[in-house]
């Protein structure tokens, strides 16, 4: 909280500390990290901003606003060429997400409802 309120602020230095060490305290929220990106990207550490949109992309294929960044920052990067040329690699890996998460959805799915204990009153 403190790292997305100070980013709000303009202290980006405060908020990336801040998020970093929400993270690294076990923070799992593709906010904290999506923040963390926006924070860095406004410091001028591109680099590493993109590393993070893309572990975005792997670990939470929904969260639609890392793949907007990416597209923004391949769109401004290289031109319409270089974010066409990016978002089939996207889309690619988000359908390829899909299918994991289709895949694990039907092994739950088969494995049947949960057990109850049986009542004992």
């Amino acid at each position: 909280m403190r790292g997305r309120l100070a980013l709000h602020r303009k202290k980006i230095p405060d908020a990336i500390t801040a998020l970093d060490q929400a993270i690294k305290l076990g923070s799992n929220s593709p906010t904290v990290h999506y923040a963390l990106a926006a924070s860095l990207m406004q410091r001028g550490e591109q680099a590493r901003a993109e590393e993070i949109l893309w572990k975005i992309v792997g670990d939470w294929p929904t969260y639609d606003d890392a793949y907007l960044a990416l597209f923004q920052k391949y769109l401004g990067k290289g031109g319409p060429a270089q974010a066409i040329k990016n978002p089939s690699e996207l889309a690619r890996l988000r359908s390829h997400q899909r299918q994991r998460a289709t895949a694990s959805d039907q092994r739950l799915h088969a494995a049947g409802p949960p057990r109850r204990p049986p009542n004992r009153l």
